[in-house]
């Protein structure tokens, strides 16, 4: 009888839970005129520490939710492309047929309250986590991330459509505070959509002390899956890659293991997989860790590079599709590398390894002897980005220098025009950090900028600049931004989420 009435239950309390999500999903639809669709059908960690590294999604399964929807609806993949079509609930439902709103149709330049004057290191990443084909913002704001996207509503300004955040038992600790160090877009499980990694560490009076990684998997039924813990390490920096050959790209995170420099840091390869896993622990410098995938020896097989602040030379582990590294050897610099990015420079077809430090240097692809080359591009660029940011099929540098975003635009191999393409409203206020991405729905790159208000250390504000790195027929240089004098606050879009992630340890 006691079983049969515990069943019962449960089966009570499921019947719920169904109703209260399918309740939530019906008025988002009735706010906007559209019903969603159906889904679619498709610090160093040892002995027993290490032992008890694993995803939490073994434990827990795949497919549970956070409480409502924690996606827009999503279509099944289209053919050919690789895309994902959505309607998403705080969209217009006639956004597809409408022209797209232009960030920067306004003559004053909008400007956005982003993060609190207490937060140091406010971290952004842009990449199309929805699935609509069009990019999404996430704002990195101390133990926080805020997912911001564009309403269609006769306007492109951004409106707050959910927050992540560790459990708030483990959010601080004593005198620790909590970071968000990464936030990431790969598909790590293989399906064609957009998981998102997050990487937080804890800082005290003496530096980094712990922290944790995270995968929340995306879902054709528009949901992310239960956010799964990967390893209770400092997560810094991180980076995603095929590195195994099986389906799903791998995560490379740095693990500050040492503010002190007692103990060298370490990079962590997990293998990506429905059940992702750690393959390979490597050794790294003491000081300031940065890394970068990249097949530098043009083998076939994905190899991780990694620089120190306070070493001048580069660690070079050398991959065999296993995602192991058994292989490792450095190549020496004139001096320290204070940032990585890779891309084909040369055009030859191989990925090339560009350092950024006091002086900067590039580590071509090639079968044979790995030399560094100089590189000539300011000294002090912070955050560059590799791509071909401009569309002349050359590769570019986009990058900060103090309080501007420039773009240093490759004219001939190794010759660079430089150009502003953002100016902080304060010169000695510097950019605290940028990316890049399809943010108003027309071809070509935009900028998501995140700068201080007035003075280094006060609060961050957010702009999103459409159309800097678009041709036009001034050339390349864009026109001179005019700022908004009022700092507008980010609203809540109807039915924003919040979700709770495992407690950082």
């Amino acid at each position: 009888m006691l079983n049969a009435m515990t069943g019962v239950v449960g089966v009570l309390r499921a019947l719920g839970l169904l109703a209260a999500v399918w309740g939530g999903l019906a008025a988002a639809a009735w706010f906007s005129g559209v019903l969603p669709p159906m889904p679619g059908s498709s610090s160093a960690q040892t002995g027993s520490e290490a032992d008890e590294i694993r995803s939490d999604a073994a434990r827990s399964g795949r497919g549970a939710r956070p409480p409502a929807a924690a996606r827009a609806p999503r279509g099944k993949p289209s053919q050919g492309s690789g895309k994902v079509a959505s309607r998403v609930p705080w969209k217009s439902k006639d956004s597809a047929k409408s022209s797209p709103t232009s960030l920067s149709a306004a003559k004053e330049q909008a400007r956005y309250s982003a993060c609190g004057a207490s937060v140091t290191a406010p971290v952004i990443a842009v990449a199309d986590w929805v699935g609509d084909g069009r990019d999404e913002v996430a704002v990195g704001c101390g133990s926080e991330i805020k997912l911001l996207a564009a309403r269609e509503r006769g306007s492109a300004r951004p409106v707050r459509v959910a927050t992540l955040a560790p459990s708030k038992a483990g959010a601080t600790a004593g005198t620790l505070t909590t970071h968000v160090g990464q936030i990431l877009s790969a598909d790590t499980n293989g399906d064609r959509l957009a998981d998102m990694v997050v990487g937080f560490y804890r800082t005290g009076p003496d530096g980094p002390r712990g922290g944790a990684i995270y995968r929340l998997q995306a879902d054709v039924s528009g949901a992310f899956g239960v956010p799964e813990r990967l390893a209770p390490i400092a997560a810094t920096q991180a980076t995603a890659a095929p590195l195994d050959g099986v389906a799903g790209a791998d995560v490379v995170a740095i693990n500050r293991t040492d503010a002190r420099g007692r103990r060298k840091n370490e990079v962590w390869v997990f293998g990506g997989g429905a059940a992702i896993s750690r393959k390979a622990r490597l050794k790294a410098g003491t000081s300031e860790t940065t890394a970068v995938v990249a097949d530098v020896n043009r083998d076939g097989h994905q190899d991780i590079v990694v620089g120190n602040r306070d070493d001048t030379s580069l660690q070079i582990y050398f991959g065999d599709g296993t995602a192991r590294f058994s292989r490792s050897t450095e190549v020496a610099l004139e001096f320290a590398a204070s940032s990585l990015s890779s891309g084909d420079l040369d055009g030859d077809g191989g990925v090339d390894v560009l350092v950024f430090g006091e002086k900067n240097f590039w580590l071509p692809a090639t079968e044979g002897e790995l030399k560094p080359q100089r590189l000539s591009v300011p000294s002090g660029l912070r955050g560059a980005r590799v791509r071909d940011a401009n569309g002349d099929g050359r590769i570019d540098i986009v990058g900060m220098l103090g309080g501007e975003v420039v773009l240093l635009a490759q004219k001939s191999s190794g010759n660079f025009s430089p150009a502003v393409l953002f100016s902080s409203r304060d010169r000695s206020a510097p950019v605290i950090a940028f990316d890049m991405g399809e943010l108003d729905g027309r071809p070509g790159l935009d900028l998501a900028v995140l700068s201080h208000a007035a003075k280094r250390g006060g609060p961050s504000e957010l702009v999103l600049l459409a159309g800097p790195l678009h041709k036009s027929d001034t050339g390349d240089k864009p026109a001179p931004l005019t700022f908004a004098s009022v700092v507008e606050s980010i609203p809540d879009a109807p039915l924003s989420l919040s979700i709770e992630l495992p407690r950082v340890r």
